[in-house]
């Protein structure tokens, strides 16, 4: 009778564990406030000329259409990823050991974009580009955090590995050879 009774309480304590972790898993947010601190040409950037920040709205960014119909399908659901994942022409640093297959969204897909504050325009063609931005569901201990990014200039999806994760400041500094969408992804610790 004693041994049952083990049984089912490990049982039980099994399914609120299990239940725990996947209701752990946090939900795809957007992204947050982009520091403006940040670097274009490697060069300091002047904020009274400059100005950082992410959009949601791509269909200014003139990507083909096939590209901005799956970044919309992705941040509708984000198993989707999947689908960029498995592109034959994802790059990766060949020194990257992360388990591509296993990343997920932390953030949505959006624009980073800096603007003009002189014109109002977005920058085209942003070369050697550091910033820092706020991810509100960062937390220490989620994973292994990567950078997803679509290169609007070299048209390829890569995953890059962040400059630093700052888990107290919720914030990620990513070094970028041109700008376009990005998310934050990363590969659950329990996994």
């Amino acid at each position: 009778m004693k041994k049952g009774l083990v049984r089912i309480i490990a049982g039980c304590l099994t399914v609120v564990m299990t239940a725990a972790a996947v209701m752990a898993a946090p939900s795809p947010t957007k992204n947050g406030t982009v520091s403006q601190e940040f670097t274009i040409n490697g060069e300091k950037a002047d904020p009274t000329q400059y100005k950082a920040e992410f959009k949601t709205k791509l269909e200014d960014l003139d990507l083909e259409k096939e590209v901005l119909d799956l970044i919309n399908d992705i941040n509708k659901e984000p198993e989707k990823l999947q689908e960029i994942l498995k592109d034959k022409d994802l790059v990766v640093a060949k020194d990257d050991k992360i388990d591509v297959e296993a990343l997920e969204l932390l953030t949505t897909i959006q624009d980073l974009s800096i603007v003009d504050l002189a014109t109002g325009q977005i920058m085209k063609d942003l070369k050697d580009v550091t910033l820092t931005w706020e991810v509100p569901n960062l937390k220490k201990g989620i994973g292994e955090i990567r950078v997803l990014h679509y290169s609007t200039v070299r048209e390829v999806w890569e995953i890059l590995k962040p400059e630093k994760i700052d888990y107290k400041e919720k914030a990620i500094t990513q070094h970028f050879e041109d700008l376009s969408p990005v998310a934050v992804v990363y590969v659950p610790a329990e996994k």
